[in-house]
């Protein structure tokens, strides 16, 4: 599935950097021809009002024509100096041709019809035209003489030099895109295994996921339905006689409530369909509650269960994810503590902060196993823990919380010392 994909998104990342190639190689040229062509306007433009001042000077739309002329030949070589690429043409009022300093007999027969329109709207027009497959640029302007007499000229220039210049242009741009090809694969390959990295550790987990929660529902299951065959063979024998196997039933269906309320709220949890009711709680009174309810588990155990809890501390946060949080906590650390062990709880405040520590002298952890803790049904031991009715989705749940309540976590822990869980918040007190 993932290689199909990999290669789905290989295919779709390379398309669109050539798409970005081209749109950039096509934007490129695109700005090269608008400035080479506001270029031309300006040359043209400037080589036609140059003619119409010598030419309102003379007082004539009569010029000598220039063919194979000399500048030192020419009484007005300054201005009818011909270049390489740029001439011109002169219509009198009547429409005859006056002046020209080259000979195009199909182009003159073309800008004929464009001069008389010129010359009737007197306007100014610059155009492009293709003769004997020849690009023109034109630049046609009606201009006056100083008696009042009206004429049109036309200064115009091959655009096959311009068109040269974008082809080899576009031609290097191309060049340089597709001898890249070859790095923008190599570069959509590796995006694509970038952006499918997680999606393949979330599927993998999710796969995981799963897999340990048919297992863990699995086993209660099985241990209900072995009870109930040994029950179903004691028919004759009374309820208080088969208590054992109503215990364990009782104790299993416990169990898979639970796990089945922690698998809906991590479901929850990845769909953000929850969220903390974030307010100004009185965290002392929270920790208190928390206490008095798990001292009964503590005491089933033969377990000190000690609180030292300052007064009237307040935090910002949602109250019933809060109880949540230190009832995982403390039942955690009740559970992996020995019988005859000791769980300590302690609130503590600073100028701006409260941290709440949770300690116990249980089997610890190794330091490999601190980053681990947190994932689902990750268990340090897992013996152990099934004997303890865990599962291993109350810290992921913890840490959830944790997060969502932008507190901080520090974990220290010592293989068969114990384990201790301090929990920072922002203090709200004044």
């Amino acid at each position: 599935m993932f290689k199909q994909l990999y290669r789905k998104l290989t295919l779709t990342n390379a398309l669109i950097l050539i798409c970005f190639l081209l749109v950039f190689s096509y934007s490129i040229v695109s700005i090269f021809s608008y400035a080479l062509g506001q270029s031309s306007k300006v040359t043209l433009r400037d080589k036609a009002n140059q003619i119409i001042r010598r030419s309102q000077e003379l007082g004539t739309f009569d010029f000598i024509i220039v063919e194979d002329y000399k500048e030192e030949d020419s009484p007005n070589k300054n201005v009818l100096r011909d270049s390489l690429d740029v001439h011109y043409i002169v219509w009198d009022n009547n429409g005859r041709l006056s002046s020209l300093n080259y000979v195009n007999k199909d182009l003159i027969k073309e800008l004929f019809e464009q001069s008389r329109e010129v010359y009737q709207n007197k306007s100014t027009e610059f155009e492009k035209m293709k003769v004997s497959n020849v690009n023109y640029q034109i630049y046609t302007q009606y201009y006056t003489l100083p008696n009042g007499i009206g004429g049109v000229i036309q200064v115009y220039q091959s655009s096959e030099i311009d068109n040269f210049i974008l082809n080899q242009l576009f031609l290097i741009i191309v060049t340089i895109g597709l001898c890249s090809l070859i790095v923008l694969i190599i570069i959509s390959s590796f995006l694509a295994k970038r952006s499918l990295e997680p999606v393949k550790q979330s599927y993998e987990r999710q796969k995981e996921f799963v897999a340990d929660a048919s297992h863990e529902l699995r086993t209660p299951l099985t241990i209900i339905k072995s009870n109930l065959e040994v029950l179903s063979l004691k028919e004759e024998e009374t309820i208080a006689e088969n208590k054992k196997w109503f215990d364990n039933i009782y104790t299993e269906t416990d169990v898979m409530a639970k796990l089945v309320q922690n698998l809906l709220t991590l479901a929850q949890m990845d769909n953000k369909q929850i969220s903390a009711n974030m307010e100004i709680v009185v965290l002392s009174l929270i920790i208190e509650k928390v206490c008095k309810k798990m001292s009964v588990l503590a005491r089933e155990k033969d377990i000190l269960l000690q609180s030292v809890i300052a007064d009237d501390v307040l935090v910002k946060g949602d109250q019933n994810r809060l109880e949540q949080l230190f009832v995982i906590l403390i039942d955690n650390a009740i559970k992996y503590t020995p019988k005859g062990g000791q769980v300590k709880i302690s609130l503590m405040t600073t100028s701006d902060k409260a941290y709440i520590s949770i300690k116990d002298t249980g089997i610890g952890f190794e330091e490999e196993d601190k980053n681990k803790i947190f994932e689902r049904f990750y268990r340090v031991d897992k013996v152990r823990s099934r004997e303890q009715g865990g599962v291993g989705l109350g810290l992921s749940i913890a840490k959830w919380i944790i997060d969502e309540h932008k507190a901080t976590l520090e974990i220290k822990s010592k293989l068969n010392e114990g384990s201790e869980f301090i929990i920072g918040f922002t203090s709200k007190n004044k």
